[in-house]
Parts: C-alpha cells; sequence; structure tokens
C-alpha cells in the first residue's frame, strides 16, 4: 500500500477558497481506478496555513498509472489550469511524498 501527501501554503486570504478547491480535487481523486481513499486537512497547531491531502493507494504502479492517465484528462487539466488561474496556494510551496506502508 502507499500513502502519497501532497502539501501547500495556503495564499493569504484564500483560506476557504483553497479549502474548497482541495475538496474538489479529492472527489475527483477519489473516483479514479486504484485510489482507496483521500483526505483533505489542516494542521491542528504550528503552521494553520497550511493544507494537505493524503491519498492511499494499492500499490506505487497504481500510484503512477494515476499520474499518467490524469494528465490527458480534460477534467483534470481544468482543475490545474483553477489551479494556477486563481492561485489558492503559493505555487512554489506544493511538494508531494510518497510513504510505502510496512504494516
Amino acid at each position: 500500500m502507499i500513502i502519497a501527501v501532497c502539501r501547500a501554503t495556503i495564499s493569504p486570504r484564500k483560506r476557504s477558497e483553497a479549502q474548497e478547491f482541495w475538496k474538489r480535487l479529492a472527489s475527483y481523486n477519489k473516483k479514479q481506478p486504484g485510489i482507496e481513499d483521500v483526505i483533505v486537512m489542516h494542521p491542528l497547531q504550528g503552521l494553520r496555513d497550511l493544507i494537505m491531502a493524503s491519498e492511499r493507494l494499492s500499490s506505487l504502479e497504481a500510484w503512477e498509472e494515476f499520474r499518467e492517465k490524469r494528465e490527458e484528462d480534460p477534467e483534470w487539466q481544468a482543475l490545474m489550469k483553477e489551479r494556477g488561474d486563481k492561485q489558492y496556494t503559493v505555487p512554489v510551496t506544493l511538494e508531494w511524498k510518497q510513504y510505502e506502508v510496512v504494516e
């Protein structure tokens, strides 16, 4: 099993818009084959301007296949265009990490 975590810093005064947008991204991702679960979250303490998403996938192959297929999907492209146009998060802060679950 693979857990993929994405995090970014929310742009000033865009917390609610960023949260709604990331919920739409999560909804899109939940419909994709190989994705078992997606959650969107904020830290309770510390850096409150962070937004994070965690996706659980069956395997690293499923993650790679998901990433390849979505790049050609018009719905995904529209979401990415909106992300770029609206700047809900600070672009240089977007970070992805993948983790293998060992137990």
